[in-house]
């Protein structure tokens, strides 16, 4: 049987650090997204554009740092997160002004978050 330990240094797994060690609560990642969606609001129809344009020819899935995500036929961007013990998922489809955000205490072997997320997002689209 596996024993729970605490770690002495927080975060559990330091070799993230360079790309990852963001931590915040679904409250802050919720107010990073309103203003985020009120952002493009007020932004021009190019800078749109280039946000949901693949950056990058062997991943076209990656649009200016965003991941890019189809629901529905409306365009979403978003990203993954995760480390050993938790996972998050946070999808925003802009021309909707909807945001949603998946924080989730689980391990590798137990993704759910696309099934979780998407069926959100499908019941919340106009």
């Amino acid at each position: 049987m596996n024993k729970i330990s605490i770690r002495e240094h927080y975060p559990y797994t330091r070799e993230h650090a360079p790309s990852s060690t963001l931590n915040a609560s679904a409250k802050d990642l919720s107010v990073w997204m309103v203003y985020f969606l009120n952002s493009l609001q007020g932004s021009s129809r190019a800078a749109y554009q280039n946000m949901i344009t693949p950056s990058f020819s062997p991943y076209p899935y990656i649009g200016l740092g965003f991941q890019l995500y189809d629901v529905h036929s409306k365009k979403a961007i978003g990203h993954y997160g995760g480390d050993k013990g938790f996972r998050s998922f946070l999808m925003m489809i802009p021309e909707q002004n909807i945001g949603i955000v998946l924080l989730a205490n689980c391990d590798y072997n137990e993704d759910f978050r696309q099934e979780i997320v998407y069926e959100i997002a499908s019941l919340i689209i106009r």
